[in-house]
């Protein structure tokens, strides 16, 4: 049975500027054009990073090697120009970068557990979530952002119409199936990550000798 491939990086704080500059050989125009355009430091080092673990990704997963074109669907959504049966999605936060590859749609996200990033709209959660994470220690919060953004990135409906309308009650950590997806939570340190997709997973913990040797 296929398992959805799901690498992630977080030792940020050991990637050097000449490491990115190095690594940034190999990177296509379009990728480069991208990093160029952030302002923050961390951004532009996630961009790299993100890619970096694409291609790590695409080799173990798949067996594709070399530069990756990408463009963007009708909401946003990326996809690989070349292997359009492929599916992938990006995150990252100030601790951590992550990428999931399927043969099916999948949303991932990851986020950093800090109380200052905790926010309650009522066009992101619905009124029995809002009422439960008010209630609720900090974990809870990001518990369900990770979910609902997971969801949104693996459909692109969330994207354009807010993520108000799914709903997660008490979420609890591991592998769970909601509607027609199947969705894996789990924390990592002091982040949470989620993946929704239709698949299980396999978590790769990518050390930085694997990122800069790809």
């Amino acid at each position: 049975m296929w398992n959805d491939g799901v690498y992630i990086f977080k030792e940020l704080d050991r990637i050097s500027e000449s490491d990115l500059e190095r690594v940034s050989m190999i990177l296509p125009e379009y990728r480069l054009e991208k990093v160029k355009k952030y302002k923050r430091d961390l951004d532009r080092k996630n961009c790299v990073i993100a890619y970096l673990l694409l291609t790590i990704a695409l080799k173990r997963e798949f067996n594709i090697e070399g530069r990756i074109a990408m463009d963007y669907g009708i909401h946003g959504k990326p996809y690989l120009k070349e292997y359009q049966d492929v599916c992938f999605n990006f995150s990252h936060c100030s601790q951590g970068v992550v990428c999931a590859v399927s043969i099916n749609d999948i949303g991932v996200d990851i986020e950093t557990i800090d109380e200052k990033r905790m926010f309650f709209s009522s066009d992101i959660f619905s009124p029995k979530e809002l009422e439960f994470i008010v209630n609720s220690q900090k974990e809870d919060f990001f518990r369900l952002w990770v979910l609902k953004e997971a969801t949104v990135k693996c459909t692109g409906i969330g994207l354009v119409y807010g993520s108000n309308y799914i709903e997660f009650l008490t979420p609890k950590d591991g592998t769970f199936c909601k509607d027609e997806f199947v969705y894996h939570l789990k924390k990592i340190g002091s982040m949470y990550l989620a993946v929704c997709s239709k698949y299980p997973v396999r978590y790769q913990m990518v050390t930085r000798k694997e990122l800069l040797n790809i």
